[in-house]
């Protein structure tokens, strides 16, 4: 039996990561393989540590979700045709990465191990494809490392049989123990994070130029808080030249962040105003409070223990976010809804059973 893990993205290359450094240290071979979907987002991640070795296939994403699936699964159908019948594929999340290789490894009737399973909106277009992607690994997979007791009774709602199941939490909090030193800071510097990236928000016109109004308008608000936004390049074009020359000056836009530095700045802030799951998880092991800025959330779990809420992405969700943080409204206190710093080791300690 052999091991080969398939990402594409900066979130799974952070996921993965420790994954593929608990197996490896457990004696267990690991290949690795890199789609490219994502490029410059992946400097600063362990896909230049943990995962270096990997093999890229060379498949940037130019943002057409179909064109890219079909793809990425072509050529990961061409990349695993000569490996052995005992190789077991893993993959992680929702990406389309992530569902291409668990395409192709279906096609060749290989073990698929899914990390992070049951993660759930129940909301096809929010997030999109994401959610469709996520169920469509589901159906593919052989073993499931639920991220969260949510997710768990997730997929056991969803038919999927109890001894294909491990609750091993998300490995997502096993990164941040083993690629940084951010810990709970007390007090916080007085600066609010942004970050948003969702296809669904830039397919709402209407919606996105609310959300960039009701930045604006924080920044004119609150002139002792420090807004912060790490701008996805996703999102970088759908920015007006005419909005950023507005800008107050406490509201400041910034390249992506490597990963250590992403997360240290996260720990020291007075909260995060996010569309991304991740963060949203971060965030909650570290005991920052969370504006989750979405229609829906697919990760309840800091939401429910009250160090997190839920906005409207429009400009009274973000005003309203804004204020709950500048406030301090929402607990600082770190929480482990998402499991723990084990979370990597778990899922190796199963993997190298197979």
């Amino acid at each position: 039996m052999s091991l080969l893990f398939i990402y594409g993205t900066r979130p799974e290359a952070i996921k993965l990561g420790p994954v593929v450094a608990a197996v490896r240290a457990l004696g267990c071979p690991a290949v690795v393989v890199c789609t490219g979907q994502h490029t410059t987002l992946l400097k600063g991640t362990p896909a230049e540590t943990d995962l270096a070795d990997g093999h890229s296939l060379g498949i940037p994403s130019d943002g057409n979700v179909p064109k890219y699936l079909t793809h990425a699964t072509a050529a990961l159908k061409s990349y695993l045709t000569p490996v052995s019948d005992e190789t077991v594929v893993v993959v992680q999340g929702d990406t389309m990465s992530a569902l291409a290789g668990a395409l192709a490894a279906t096609d060749r009737d290989l073990t698929v191990c899914h990390v992070e399973a049951g993660v759930r909106s129940h909301d096809d277009d929010d997030p999109w494809p994401e959610e469709i992607n996520r169920r469509k690994i589901t159906s593919l997979a052989t073993w499931h490392y639920a991220a969260s007791t949510t997710a768990y009774a997730n997929l056991l709602a969803e038919g999927i049989p109890q001894p294909c199941l491990r609750l091993t939490g998300n490995p997502g909090i096993s990164a941040l123990a083993r690629y940084s030193d951010a810990r709970p800071i007390h007090p916080p510097e007085p600066t609010i994070l942004i970050t948003l990236h969702r296809r669904e928000l830039l397919r709402r016109p209407d919606e996105w130029a609310s959300v960039l109004e009701g930045i604006l308008d924080a920044g004119r608000a609150w002139p002792e808080v420090r807004f912060c936004w790490p701008v996805h390049p996703g999102v970088l074009w759908a920015i007006p030249l005419s909005w950023t020359q507005v800008l107050p000056k406490n509201v400041v836009l910034i390249e992506p962040l490597p990963y250590r530095k992403m997360v240290l700045l996260l720990s020291s802030c007075t909260g995060v105003v996010t569309d991304s799951g991740g963060v949203q998880e971060e965030a909650a092991a570290l005991g920052v409070p969370c504006v989750c800025l979405r229609h829906v959330t697919d990760r309840p779990e800091s939401i429910e223990a009250g160090v997190a809420v839920r906005m409207d992405p429009n400009a009274v969700g973000v005003a309203q976010g804004v204020e709950l943080l500048a406030r301090g409204r929402l607990e600082r206190r770190p929480i482990d809804v998402h499991g723990d710093v084990t979370a990597a080791d778990q899922i190796a300690r199963h993997l190298v059973t197979l």
